[in-house]
């Protein structure tokens, strides 16, 4: 079973506030952009990512896109 607190890419703490059981709207997530791109390289069982890894992700897309 994972953790829900741990980023499923790099298992550092992915500051999840939806599962830490902050109100809705308080998370890094909710103002955060997931290209369809990014989304599609994660696996379906994957908890939420931490925002390092979103960027990584975002800039290994652009990279490719070039």
């Amino acid at each position: 079973m994972q953790d829900v607190k741990l980023c499923p890419l790099c298992g550092m703490d992915n500051r999840c506030g939806h599962a830490a059981g902050h109100p809705a709207g308080t998370c890094w997530c909710d103002a955060a952009v997931f290209p369809e791109e990014v989304l599609q390289q994660l696996p379906s069982s994957a908890v939420c990512i931490c925002e390092a890894c979103l960027d990584q992700l975002k800039r290994r897309l652009r990279q490719e896109t070039k």
